[in-house]
């Protein structure tokens, strides 16, 4: 799914359509993003909260999980920002990720941007950037902070890109592109993402049909 989204994305851009396009698939392609990192990243995650919180915190956190699979969203919410009130640091900025998944089940969207806004900015980690990138999705105005932070962060990279798709959807093509150049030309860029964004970068700078 993720591949075919990113596929349609390049053509918009050669459609000139990228604005409606990102408008459409905004939402699910930082789901995606923040998902996949979820997914690799618990696991080892956990194990160093384990370890450092003696487990008493990361019981409390997967009873909280417990309540939302069960359906009741509303006090898994509770639970999670309960965590969230005892802890500190990384612990406490995934106890607020998880907490705004639980407030978005509760059709509570304001608070769930809210916690999102607490976590991303709540330090330079990796919990604090899915907190961004989840903020990315439900409201891009109030992400934009945290996705062009110069922070050194697990998920920079990630954020700084989705900030220049930002300023490309907004209608600032020159900082979209200026955003660009400067990632393409940071030395710690991978060659395979410098390649990605020397494309999108040529894709704007094409001439419109």
């Amino acid at each position: 799914m993720a591949d075919s989204l990113l596929e349609e994305v390049d053509q918009a851009l050669r459609a000139d359509r990228a604005g409606a396009l990102w408008s459409t698939y905004r939402k699910p392609l930082y789901a995606i993003a923040a998902a996949l990192v979820l997914g690799t990243a618990a696991n080892s995650a956990w194990q160093s909260y384990r370890e450092a919180k003696g487990g008493a915190l990361l019981l409390k956190l997967t009873q909280a999980q417990k309540l939302m699979d069960a359906g009741k969203s509303g006090d898994a919410a509770k639970a999670f920002g309960d965590v969230a009130a005892s802890a500190s640091g990384e612990f406490k900025d995934l106890a607020l990720v998880w907490q705004s998944r639980a407030l978005v089940q509760s059709g509570k969207m304001d608070d769930a941007v809210n916690a999102l806004k607490t976590a991303a900015t709540g330090g330079h980690n990796l919990w604090a950037d899915i907190a961004c990138l989840r903020l990315a999705g439900l409201d891009a105005a109030s992400a934009e902070g945290c996705l062009s932070a110069k922070a050194n962060s697990p998920l920079a990279a990630t954020r700084a890109q989705w900030a220049a798709a930002n300023l490309w959807a907004k209608g600032d093509v020159a900082g979209a592109k200026a955003a660009l150049e400067a990632m393409i030309a940071d030395k710690n860029t991978s060659a395979d993402t410098a390649a990605r964004l020397t494309q999108w970068l040529t894709l704007m700078n094409t001439p419109k049909s």
